[in-house]
């Protein structure tokens, strides 16, 4: 498996719509917030809980609308 393909299938919302949650995946700590409208996928700060990431004050590493450009962050593309 390349790594493209593990991060999506590490990052693969399941079922179709589940969001809210945290992810680790190769030393960085995914979150995705639905509920956090134009940028739901973020990059955390490593040992970042659900609770934490969900709270709309708390300052990611950075964030992105899709799964796909945060792909491209993670990735260098």
């Amino acid at each position: 498996m390349t790594q493209r393909q593990s991060f999506f299938a590490a990052t693969k919302l399941h079922g179709g719509n589940i969001w809210n949650k945290v992810i680790e995946w190769e030393g960085y700590t995914l979150g995705t917030v639905l509920f956090h409208t134009d940028r739901e996928w973020k990059v955390l700060a490593p040992g970042t809980t659900w609770e934490q990431a969900k709270d709309r004050h708390y300052e990611p590493v950075a964030e992105f609308h899709t799964q796909q450009e945060l792909w491209e962050y993670i990735s260098g593309e």
